[in-house]
């Protein structure tokens, strides 16, 4: 092999773990549509986020919600 080829394919390889190392970042948290909602009298309250990935065709595969009384 190349000594060219194997430096390309070195990068290539770096290049991936570095991508798949970066961290998900979640934005745009809503609940019922309000970005900070004082208070939500719905049984089922609707969540939603956006998910910033840098990945190519990167999808969410599980989530973990926490529910607390106070905003601490």
């Amino acid at each position: 092999m190349r000594p060219g080829k194997i430096f390309f394919l070195a990068i290539s390889v770096f290049t991936e773990i570095i991508l798949n190392a970066q961290p998900v970042k979640i934005n745009r948290l809503q609940c019922e549509h309000l970005v900070n909602p004082l208070g939500i009298d719905a049984l089922q309250p609707r969540l939603s986020w956006m998910m910033d990935d840098i990945r190519i065709a990167a999808i969410q595969t599980a989530y973990e919600v926490l529910v607390g009384t106070d905003s601490v």
